[in-house]
């Protein structure tokens, strides 16, 4: 069913690894593995993202490239936060003999991501084939936003088939990730204590932590047992990694159980509650103490494994990408998408220009904040380089202060004093 099709997919920032951009790359990937033809559309595309998408040979267009598409050279137009090409939007004010079918997915329902909601008036109501949302609770706070007609799905975030190739986790926990961009004090902390106290192998991955990278099945395959949240959780459940759920979006339940699993799936395992939507079923996360949560994740490890391994094969089905692909496209049924006038045309190129100006601040801003991390690793290093400096001169002070010392100077003056005449002679000779 993928063979040749023709599939646009609209990314509105390529540059760090947040959950969208890896939704988008990973999307894209399958896609042409599935001989799709695949082409990439963004407002900002640079490093160090953009390598992954080179290393994948995706063809990706920008804004400022101006590419000339036509609603013609598509079978399926894939948007992410409501971004279009100027020259597709154009064409919508006249007939077509074909249309694509439009899809929209909508990845947060936070206040401060407004481009994950239908920002552009009107827009998706008038396009939209399908409306994808990665949870319950992300449908709940968009659907007031969009025409009740509109057919509806999840798309929970799934992960690509070679994160199925991961080695068992040890029986016993040894080494834990901890995936996060933005880890809180407590969890920091807690990484200290689990490596003093319990002698784990503890190291952070995300951005300015120990170490920022694509995540992939060989990151992955290090470690027993994974801390994160959202997009990564996902990639844990398909490789049959056990996962505890925190972060600074509003704490987590901790270890993903049968207690909590459909209350962390609701909320799309991100911990974060959103203030409209303040519990499921009466229930809510919170936050821990450093001391709590790495005791939690010594004395829940096992059962965790338990639930993890004894629900397999079910996370397959749900969060398998080469399985939830093909169902979602076969149920999309070609919209009759009306003439959109050309006040209103003009009005979306509009906001669409305006829109990538922010896309192009936030870009930025991530570079800045990059750059600044950097620069506060080399601080921490050179300062531990001064310490260990102040360090030898203060045991060398006190090594020439030392009586010993100033007894073997003695001792060793007159044979020093001996030796220099002695070479004084040879050098006459």
């Amino acid at each position: 069913m993928f063979k040749n099709k023709r599939f646009l997919i609209t990314q509105p920032i390529i540059r760090g690894f947040n959950g969208s951009t890896l939704v988008t790359l990973e999307l894209a990937t399958t896609l042409q593995n599935l001989g799709a033809k695949v082409t990439l559309y963004t407002c900002n595309y640079a490093k160090p993202a953009s390598t992954y998408f080179q290393k994948a040979n995706l063809h990706v267009d920008t804004l400022k490239d101006n590419p000339n598409y036509k609603l013609s050279d598509f079978d399926y137009i894939w948007v992410h936060s409501q971004i279009l090409p100027i020259s597709i939007i154009k064409e919508l004010s006249s007939k077509h003999s074909k249309m694509p079918s439009f899809i929209f997915l909508h990845m947060s329902g936070m206040d401060w991501i407004p481009d994950e909601k239908p920002w552009i008036y009107n827009l998706e109501n008038q396009l939209s084939s399908l409306s994808l949302f990665i949870s319950e609770e992300v449908l709940e706070i968009n659907k007031p936003l969009l025409d009740p007609s509109i057919p509806t799905a999840f798309f929970r975030n799934p992960a690509p088939k070679e994160y199925l190739q991961i080695k068992p986790s040890s029986p016993t926990l040894q080494k834990l990730l901890i995936v996060s961009n933005h880890p809180p004090k407590e969890v920091v902390e807690a990484k200290r204590i689990l490596i003093d106290k319990h002698y784990l192998d503890v190291s952070i991955l995300g951005e300015g932590q120990d170490r920022y990278t694509l995540m992939g099945p060989s990151i992955l395959n290090q470690y027993d047992a994974i801390l994160t949240i959202a997009k990564t959780v996902p990639y844990c459940l398909l490789a049959n990694k056990p996962v505890y759920i925190y972060d600074a979006f509003g704490g987590g339940p901790g270890w993903l159980n049968q207690d909590n699993y459909h209350q962390a799936k609701y909320r799309n395992f991100s911990g974060y509650q959103n203030p409209l939507f303040p519990n499921y079923e009466g229930k809510s996360f919170t936050f821990k103490k450093p001391h709590q949560i790495a005791q939690e994740i010594i004395d829940g490890y096992q059962d965790a494994l338990t639930f993890q391994t004894s629900h397999h094969d079910e996370f397959i089905q749900d969060f398998s990408l080469e399985v939830v692909l093909p169902a979602l496209l076969q149920s999309v049924q070609q919209k009759k998408v009306p003439l959109l006038s050309n006040s209103y045309i003009e009005s979306v190129i509009a906001s669409q220009l305006f829109a990538s100006d922010r896309f192009e601040a936030v870009s930025l801003l991530y570079k800045r904040d990059t750059d600044i991390h950097r620069l506060i690793k080399e601080v921490e290093l050179l300062s531990a380089d001064n310490a260990a400096l102040a360090q030898y001169k203060t045991s060398a002070e006190a090594v020439f202060s030392s009586r010993l010392y100033q007894l073997f100077n003695r001792l060793i003056k007159p044979y020093q004093k001996l030796k220099n005449q002695q070479n004084k002679g040879n050098s006459h000779d």
